[in-house]
């Protein structure tokens, strides 16, 4: 009709950089990974997730996507849509100890089944796309650690100023207007090895850091494993809370002033 040679592709669930990780709207695998960073840097003992675990979901990465769609523009001519995806599942329970192993190695999840599952099971047919030649090459496994490198690297990019940026991660504004508006204006880290001092200074820091200071939250808990005696400093609306932890052989004291 247009002069055009439409391939309707459908894929399944996708995950990789720039996804969205929004607690709010993100998918199950993003969401995952940013509910472990954050219980981690907390340093919390447990995630605590939705449902039983038991539903089964098939992940493709966004590099594969992008593969597949290249290869569909080359060797595919025909009317019919094509699914996209691996062919294969794994129940949401073992996903979340995919990327609890790769995030926080050790913590425990928890299960709160008063919460609903979702449907049993949802895995595309993609025997069309394997007959026609193509297969994923990014597994699951080392697709969330990858992802998860990225969102690290993103997050230490924002901090310092060479415009890196996680989806999902901008603070919300606070409901009073008496509580600094919700952005980090000003931050920095310094890392006096004499001192073995860590201070990172932001004008406002959300409940889970937010990305400056999860970057610095990161920092100074590699600090701190190694022996160090560390002290993490934010300037934010909850003034006056204060947090001692022991981290691997050193101690890691967080303060927001």
């Amino acid at each position: 009709q247009y002069g055009c040679d439409f391939i309707p592709a459908m894929p399944t669930n996708l995950y990789g950089p720039g996804d969205n990780f929004d607690l709010e709207s993100a998918h199950v695998l993003p969401a995952m990974l940013r509910k472990f960073h954050a219980a981690k840097m907390r340093g919390d003992e447990a995630v605590t997730l939705w449902g039983t675990g038991a539903p089964r979901r098939e992940f493709l990465h966004a590099d594969d996507l992008a593969d597949a769609c290249l290869f569909l523009m080359r060797a595919y001519g025909g009317d019919e849509h094509v699914n996209v995806g691996t062919g294969e599942d794994l129940a949401i329970r073992s996903l979340a100890e995919l990327v609890r192993d790769v995030v926080a190695p050790g913590l425990a999840i928890e299960w709160d089944a008063t919460k609903p599952d979702g449907s049993p099971r949802k895995l595309l047919d993609v025997s069309r796309l394997h007959e026609l030649g193509w297969r994923h090459k990014v597994d699951v496994a080392d697709g969330i650690a990858s992802t998860y490198r990225w969102f690290l690297g993103e997050l230490e990019r924002e901090v310092r100023g060479a415009g890196g940026h996680v989806r999902g991660m901008t603070a919300p504004a606070p409901e009073s207007t008496s509580v600094p508006t919700p952005r980090c204006r000003r931050a920095g880290i310094r890392h006096d090895p004499n001192l073995k001092r860590l201070v990172s200074i932001c004008d406002w820091l959300p409940p889970d850091f937010g990305a400056v200071g999860q970057y610095a939250g990161i920092e100074a808990r590699r600090v701190a494993a190694e022996g160090a005696a560390v002290t993490l400093v934010g300037l934010s609306s909850a003034a006056g809370e204060t947090k001692d932890e022991k981290i691997g052989q050193g101690r890691l004291r967080t303060v927001r002033v």
